[in-house]
C-alpha cells in the first residue's frame, strides 16, 4: 500500500468499498490505523464511509484514546550471541558432575579401541604393499614396457 501511495501523481483520496464485509478481526484494524497514519503524513484524505459501521466506530475509538508510551514493542532482533548470553543455564551440581564423568572418564575405553583399529588398518596396508607378487610402481612400469614393446606384440599375435 505504501508503494501505491508513493506513486506520482500522489492520490488525493483513499476510499473503501467494504459494505459487504461481514466477518473481520483485529488485523483489519491494525492495517487501517497504519494506513490512516501514512495518509496523515502525506496529507491524503482517508474516506471511511465505505467501511462497516463497527470498523468505523473502533477506528474512531482507537484514534480518540491516546497510545500509552512503551505500548508498542520495537521489533529489534538480537544477535545469536546476545540471545545465548541472555539465557541463564541452570544446572544442579550433581547433574553437571555426572555429565563431566560421562564425557570424560566413562568415554576413555573408546580411545584405546580406536587406536587399536587404526594400528590394525596400518599393519594391513603395510603387509599388502610389501608382500611379494604385488604390483609396485616399478613392477607396473616394467609390465607396461613389456606389453608395449614391438617384438612382444608381434609374437603374441602369431
Amino acid at each position: 500500500m505504501q508503494h501505491e501511495l508513493k506513486r506520482s501523481p500522489q492520490p488525493a483520496r483513499v476510499a473503501f468499498e467494504a459494505q459487504n464485509l461481514i466477518h473481520w478481526d483485529s488485523s483489519i484494524l491494525t492495517f487501517l490505523t497504519d494506513l490512516s497514519e501514512i495518509c496523515r503524513q502525506r496529507s491524503i484524505n482517508l474516506d471511511r464511509a465505505g467501511l462497516p459501521v463497527g470498523v468505523r466506530r473502533l477506528l474512531d475509538l482507537a484514534e480518540v484514546v491516546p497510545e500509552r508510551k512503551g505500548a508498542r514493542k520495537e521489533s529489534e532482533e538480537a544477535s545469536l550471541l546476545e540471545r545465548i548470553g541472555a539465557t541463564k543455564a541452570r544446572y544442579r551440581a550433581p547433574d553437571l558432575f555426572l555429565l563431566i564423568q560421562q564425557c570424560g572418564a566413562e568415554a576413555l575405553p573408546i580411545v584405546p579401541l580406536i587406536s587399536f583399529l587404526v594400528g590394525v588398518i596400518l599393519a594391513f596396508v603395510g603387509a599388502v604393499r610389501s608382500s611379494p607378487g604385488t604390483c609396485s610402481p616399478s613392477a607396473g612400469r616394467e609390465a607396461f614396457q613389456n606389453e608395449t614393446a614391438p617384438e612382444k606384440r608381434r609374437a603374441s599375435r602369431w
